[in-house]
């Protein structure tokens, strides 16, 4: 053989994976371990905003414990849009805590200690601990026959009692409860807004509606469809109101169901009632209730029409035909 064959035949050999690149994805998998726990609510529910498995987050874990840093150089890497979303959670984290900091650092004790309050009660009541001083008058023995009289005294009569005035509220704590009171209203209409958030989720063969919790982050998960003719005349976008998402749900058991009693054949008229009961449950509109009600009564008119038919005894007529 000579020597192109032999360089031909050798088999290449596999490229040495890049240090640099292997030590990166360790610091991403090492800060995901460390930044997890300080987040906002569980770690479950945390993974799940992150897209990343609860499996493969606890495989980090134990190799990190067994190993350090270097055991977290194997296995896959992780991905960009899983770093960007864990980068996203961290900076609104960092945000949180910084306003909260904040606001314990303008909360000052403004009152003061009862020392200090006695120091100034004493200060406003000078003028009353002493008595303004009186000319002293000689003593006379008083005449036989007449009874002695009693002097009155002369002075400045002492001015009537008057309450002090009570202390103004410090600025501090004005400005403590102000900034406070500021930030339930916004944790409130952000819960409001999210709670109010419905989108859909593509999950393997599977449709999901998700629903956003009472509070700033989180969602819930509402119901789930395996056709996905559900969003059938749903717009495109990110996120629908209740009425929205709920409506185009029901909307779809509501086709279903006349699409059953509208064939050719003896209609399924079971299977027609349980999606039109399905319907109803996700009705939010008054049109859309009416309409689930008209075709639930009219199902149920047939029923008692073949019930009656079934029941009713047959014609004289036929069973004279029948004797003879």
């Amino acid at each position: 053989m000579g020597r192109k064959s032999l360089l031909k035949s050798t088999k290449k050999k596999p490229a040495k994976p890049n240090k640099a690149a292997v030590q990166h994805q360790a610091e991403r998998k090492k800060a995901i371990l460390d930044g997890l726990p300080r987040f906002s609510g569980s770690v479950k529910a945390s993974l799940e905003n992150l897209g990343l498995a609860q499996t493969t987050y606890y495989k980090w874990q134990q190799r990190f414990k067994a190993d350090g840093i270097d055991g977290l150089k194997s296995g896959s890497p992780v991905s960009d849009k899983v770093w960007k979303r864990f980068t996203e959670l961290q900076k609104k984290q960092e945000k949180r805590a910084h306003a909260e900091s904040k606001l314990k650092a303008e909360e000052k004790p403004t009152m003061t200690s009862e020392k200090d309050r006695e120091k100034t009660r004493k200060i406003l009541f000078k003028r009353f601990d002493k008595e303004p001083s009186q000319p002293r008058q000689k003593e006379t023995a008083p005449e036989k026959g007449h009874a002695p009289e009693t002097a009155e005294p002369k002075g400045p009569k002492e001015p009537p009692y008057t309450p002090p005035p009570e202390a103004p509220m410090d600025k501090t704590l004005k400005y403590a409860i102000g900034a406070f009171a500021f930030v339930i209203a916004i944790l409130v209409m952000a819960s409001l807004s999210n709670s109010n958030k419905f989108h859909f989720k593509h999950n393997e063969q599977m449709i999901e509606l998700w629903q956003g919790k009472f509070a700033p982050m989180g969602e819930t998960r509402v119901a789930s469809f395996s056709d996905s003719k559900i969003l059938e005349g749903l717009p495109e976008q990110k996120y629908y109101t209740k009425r929205q998402a709920l409506d185009a749900v029901s909307n779809y058991f509501i086709r279903r169901a006349d699409k059953i009693l509208n064939t050719g054949q003896t209609p399924d008229l079971k299977t027609a009632k349980s999606c039109l009961i399905q319907a109803s449950r996700y009705a939010v509109s008054e049109s859309t209730r009416q309409s689930v009600q008209l075709r639930l009564n009219s199902i149920n008119r047939v029923k008692e029409d073949l019930q009656q038919y079934i029941e009713s005894p047959e014609p004289a007529s036929k069973q004279g035909r029948e004797g003879a």
